[in-house]
């Protein structure tokens, strides 16, 4: 952390934030959030985040405070006492809120850090990986259909291979572009016909905006639909849904990933790790 870092953080709770300044610092116009959040949460989180800056909490504490929360939500819902279990989702979605209080914290103090965004990143994966299995033990152990612990499984699964497919996209294409600023050369000795595919402006448009659409849309129906099956008594419907709804998240987020990650990295590109270069002749399976 930088010296100015430090500074703003001891200044936190010397310093009179209105929450006029907080909800000013958040600008919300041309943005894409998930309608819940954006109507929901972030306005929820406001306040919230006014009242941890009166206690002088800085944006990595309260990340520290929401995953607490996060896991005795968790412990809750699993109680085998129904009461703990509404108690336990109303804990789960207070969490939820918070996840916006550490970036307000953040614009209002400045503080911004690489190590925090990381921290906040991990807590959403541990928040949004294991809910909908969760929900199907604690719910099951109370004596509904084995079928809602299989769906959680499978939600929760599919969920966690869509996330993987992201991260491991994310992190390779940084290799090629790590390798390509050093200038190391990957590409083939020649091209062959066809190795560079291509996509239509069209394919492309839709592509881009089911990558865009789709997690707002699935955020919206895995929070609220919670909310909603918890209320009116149908969370098995729930997670068979959810787990239809993940299948059908990881299917999209495969079908963009695999072919946009052949045209960026190229089917033919050489790593850097390969041993040598393809020729002509080891293409045609001959010794040089």
């Amino acid at each position: 952390m930088n010296n100015n870092s430090a500074h703003a953080l001891k200044s936190v709770s010397n310093t009179k934030f209105s929450l006029k300044a907080i909800i000013a610092s958040q600008n919300l116009a041309g943005q894409r959030f998930p309608w819940l959040f954006r109507y929901v949460f972030i306005p929820t989180a406001w306040p919230l985040t006014w009242v941890f800056l009166r206690f002088g909490i800085g944006p990595n504490q309260a990340t520290f405070i929401r995953l607490a929360i996060l896991l005795v939500s968790f412990i809750l819902i699993l109680w085998p006492i129904k009461d703990f279990k509404t108690l336990g989702i109303g804990l789960f979605f207070f969490s939820v809120i918070l996840d916006n209080v550490d970036g307000c914290i953040c614009r209002v103090t400045d503080t911004a850090s690489y190590f925090g965004k990381f921290f906040d990143g991990l807590v959403d994966s541990m928040m949004e990986i294991p809910i909908p299995l969760v929900v199907a033990f604690g719910f099951w152990s109370n004596g509904s259909d084995a079928g809602i612990l299989i769906a959680g499984v499978v939600a929760s699964l599919a969920f966690t291979m869509t996330q993987i497919t992201m991260l491991r996209y994310g992190l390779n294409k940084k290799d090629v572009m790590a390798a390509r600023d050093q200038g190391v050369s990957l590409q083939p000795a020649y091209t062959p016909i066809g190795s560079k595919p291509k996509i239509g402006a069209r394919g492309a448009n839709i592509s881009g905006a089911l990558e865009l659409w789709l997690p707002n849309l699935a955020f919206d129906f895995r929070y609220g639909g919670l909310l909603i099956a918890v209320i009116f008594g149908l969370v098995g419907p729930y997670l068979y849904f959810l787990a239809a709804l993940h299948i059908l998240m990881f299917a999209v987020v495969f079908g963009i990933f695999i072919p946009r990650a052949g045209r960026e990295m190229n089917f033919r590109r050489r790593s850097k790790t390969a041993a040598a270069p393809l020729t002509d002749s080891t293409q045609n399976g001959k010794v040089a």
